[in-house]
């Protein structure tokens, strides 16, 4: 897994149009709607003053004093030669987007493929819940055009383009907080102590996961067990410390004189288990059960 540095980049990725889609197009028919849009809103705010003061002075008062009345005429006149126009270029705006739908879910997969290839990342597992850099789990429902990292929603829209940056972030923040291995497998051995545990005897990944998580509160928060002094651990975070240790090579604790290895089971069912990257065989599979056992020299 690459260790991300927390000064990395963070501007955006820059990828290739979607396949099929004709960028230039829906430059030229954004250019042009803006045009329009602001020709309108001068004609508007000419007709929004004269009407504003003919509403403050009296409409006959600004008729037979003021310009009023050929202001009024020839503004109303461009505005309505200005919005018989409007259909045309708000057609050729929403023509754009319809098509840049299509041609982006058509071309998606590749353009993630381009920006994970750019930033020098590994994916495995198969579209569309590909597995970046072994610790962010993607899934996507293309039906529902939605995804998830690590089990939280991105908001819309979904694209190429945020799901390469949202993995990056979620990279970045993962990476960013992975102890040392000698400190990971000190704070399992704790845990395994703490839950009753003997060495041999294994333990549910998601208990442990429970007491890691209340042994890396504080103490003031073990006295004061509010929301403010709570330090979530998530399943993501502990799913990439876990896959960090194992590819370190699994660094065995020493306990009075003995070093006892973390021994990973698999879980029997998807439910009881964490699904995870293992380094070692380079496979996604189920993580069930750990347990130390006594170190083979």
């Amino acid at each position: 897994m690459t260790k991300t540095s927390p000064n990395a980049p963070t501007t955006p990725v820059s990828l290739d149009a979607p396949r099929g889609f004709a960028a230039n197009a829906c430059e030229n028919a954004i250019e042009e709607l803006g045009k329009h849009l602001d020709a309108l809103h001068r004609q508007v705010n000419t007709l929004r003053k004269a009407v504003t003061d003919a509403q403050k002075h009296g409409a006959v008062n600004r008729l037979a004093t003021t310009d009023f009345a050929r202001t009024a005429e020839k503004v109303s006149s461009q505005l309505v030669e200005l919005t018989s126009e409007s259909p045309k270029y708000i057609g050729k705006l929403t023509e754009t987007i319809s098509k840049w739908r299509t041609a982006e879910r058509g071309s998606r997969r590749l353009r993630v493929e381009q920006g994970a290839q750019h930033l020098g990342w590994k994916i495995v597992g198969d579209w569309p819940e590909p597995v970046i850099e072994e610790v962010v789990f993607v899934k996507i429902d293309e039906e529902k055009d939605k995804a998830t990292i690590n089990g939280r929603a991105l908001a819309p829209p979904l694209s190429a383009e945020t799901l390469v940056m949202e993995a990056r972030a979620e990279l970045e923040r993962l990476t960013k907080a992975i102890p040392k291995p000698d400190d990971f497998v000190e704070l399992v051995w704790k845990c395994l102590e703490s839950l009753g545990t003997k060495p041999g005897d294994g333990v549910l990944v998601f208990d442990l996961l429970r007491e890691m998580c209340w042994q890396r509160q504080s103490k003031r928060f073990q006295h004061d067990p509010s929301s403010e002094q709570f330090r979530p651990y998530p399943l993501a975070q502990f799913r990439a410390d876990l896959t960090s240790y194992l590819a370190a090579g699994a660094p065995p604790v020493k306990k009075l004189g003995v070093n006892y290895s973390l021994e990973i089971v698999g879980g029997s069912f998807a439910d009881d288990g964490l699904f995870m990257y293992f380094p070692q065989t380079k496979r996604l599979a189920t993580c069930g059960r750990l347990s130390f056992r006594q170190h083979e020299s």
